[in-house]
């Protein structure tokens, strides 16, 4: 007994609610070796065998139906606390001898494994339970593909059983693993999917399409350590490498004019396709592209000095170049570049007064040569000079510029 109780608590009667460590050391004095009481904020003292081994005996469990099914008839003491840790279910227990459980070898009452001096809690008589303490294993993994990296937040989930313990990454995330490993045979299954819906960025979904597939094809890795494939593993369908191809050019395009497309969670259009190809090829690839646009007719300040010089071009081939404005709406986000512009295989067909403006009518050079237009876009206009100041035959280039589709179809 203690004889000054102000000694222990101090004289801050708020000092009730945080117990002195002297008097935690007092009672758990009482204890087996190796235990001790931890109080929670309320008071409330819980007996903790401080991170060492404790043994407890004096017990019998009682498994229900389903926890025997997987138990089986025969069981250790290690196999109910590993099946009740892993599985976190609670395992009914009941005393050899009433009132009291045997810990570390000593007789200790059931009434002292949990009790508040302050307010004392009553244990009521009845049904005990083995309480597994939480999952608490969480780490990171890094997956890759040897070039593209995503690190995945890991955490141990309840699995029903007493060997296999199961890991799986956060929900709601666009690129999900989940796998299980058997401890009694070192044997681990995987399991790796994708969700788009959930990613924000262009590289993310590059990333996680470019990781997916190289898994599926065996040659994906885990914090740098190479992924074998079993033989009779079954794997999944792989992400369609046209699209990916599609993702990855829009990444190259965000680079190069510093935009960032929001990605969509509807299927993207043909012509969207074909519009991300016209910017890859000139920003990336550094080609110019047919314009699927026909150009009849051109308007301006026309400085045609004479009438004769007039009529002296009307019904002749003519060759344009001139500098543009391209424009275009891609995942909701406009962009605007200065381009170079070229015309080929068009004749002048008619001139027309427009108030200040001329227009001047094109048509195309003859029934096998149809007019078309080349396109080339930059950057910025300081780049649109650099080119031509370097250009040697760039009209060739022009000229022989494919469409779109074309390109689209090298692939």
């Amino acid at each position: 007994m203690f004889t000054n109780f102000d000694d222990i608590f101090g004289e801050d009667p708020k000092a009730e609610l945080n117990l002195p460590d002297r008097y935690i050391d007092f009672i758990s004095s009482h204890l087996p070796e190796g235990l001790k009481y931890i109080a929670d904020e309320n008071g409330n003292c819980t007996i903790n065998s401080q991170g060492k081994n404790i043994k407890i005996g004096g017990i019998k469990f009682l498994p229900n139906e389903e926890q025997k099914s997987i138990l089986g008839d025969v069981y250790s003491v290690n196999d109910i606390l590993s099946y009740s840790y892993n599985s976190q279910q609670k395992i009914e227990i009941v005393l050899v001898e009433d009132g009291y459980i045997i810990l570390n070898g000593k007789k200790v009452s059931i009434d002292r494994l949990e009790y508040n001096p302050i307010n004392p809690i009553t244990i009521m008589k009845g049904k005990f339970y083995l309480i597994p303490r939480k999952l608490e294993e969480h780490f990171s993994l890094e997956l890759s593909d040897g070039n593209y990296r995503r690190k995945l937040s890991i955490s141990r989930v309840p699995n029903n059983s007493i060997n296999i313990i199961k890991f799986q990454s956060k929900k709601n995330e666009p690129l999900i693993i989940n796998y299980t490993f058997n401890r009694e045979i070192r044997k681990m299954k995987m399991n790796l999917s994708f969700n788009l819906n959930f990613v924000k960025k262009i590289k993310d979904i590059v990333e996680i399409v470019r990781i997916y597939n190289a898994f599926i094809d065996g040659k994906g890795y885990i914090n740098d350590h190479l992924i074998k494939v079993n033989r009779d593993y079954k794997a999944g369908n792989k992400y369609d490498e046209k699209n990916i191809l599609f993702w990855e050019k829009l990444l190259m395009i965000e680079k190069v004019i510093d935009v960032e497309f929001i990605p969509s969670k509807e299927n993207i259009k043909y012509e969207e396709m074909l519009e991300v190809e016209e910017l890859y090829q000139s920003l990336v690839k550094k080609r110019p592209f047919k314009d699927k646009n026909k150009i009849n007719s051109l308007s301006g300040k026309w400085d045609f000095k004479k009438k004769e010089d007039i009529k002296a071009c009307i019904g002749k081939p003519l060759f344009f170049r001139f500098e543009a404005t391209y424009s275009t709406s891609i995942l909701n986000c406009n962009i605007k570049l200065p381009a170079l512009l070229m015309i080929f295989n068009s004749k002048l067909s008619k001139i027309e007064k427009q108030g200040n403006d001329t227009k001047m009518v094109l048509e195309d050079e003859n029934d096998s040569l149809k007019g078309y237009t080349s396109i080339m876009c930059f950057k910025n206009k300081d780049e649109l000079r650099i080119y031509e100041k370097k250009e040697n035959d760039g009209i060739q280039l022009f000229k022989d510029a494919k469409s779109a589709s074309e390109y689209l179809n090298e692939h």
